[in-house]
């Protein structure tokens, strides 16, 4: 049977995992990166240096509805571009 102290720290990691996952997305520009920034009050780095233990240091969790919208939005923007761009070829050829 799980105890509080076992129902609370999965509720933390889900989170924290529901955070971190989305800063993943290949499809975030450099725009996307400065609204993170300015939203967790820091300068994230964009390669692999930022560790997990920075991120929950950053309180992202707190903002994990936030940051999974704009990586959704981002991945959309992305596909919108590549749909617009191959119609414009079919439309050229």
């Amino acid at each position: 049977m799980a105890t509080p102290f076992h129902r609370d720290s999965v509720s933390h990691w889900r989170g924290v995992v529901a955070a971190v996952v989305p800063l993943h997305n290949p499809d975030l520009r450099e725009r996307h990166w400065a609204k993170i920034d300015e939203v967790l009050h820091v300068r994230l780095q964009r390669d692999i240096s930022s560790t997990l233990e920075d991120l929950i240091g950053m309180n992202v969790s707190r903002h994990r509805a936030w940051v999974r919208r704009l990586s959704a939005d981002s991945w959309f923007q992305e596909l919108s571009q590549g749909c617009s761009d191959q119609v414009h070829v079919a439309a050229a050829g």
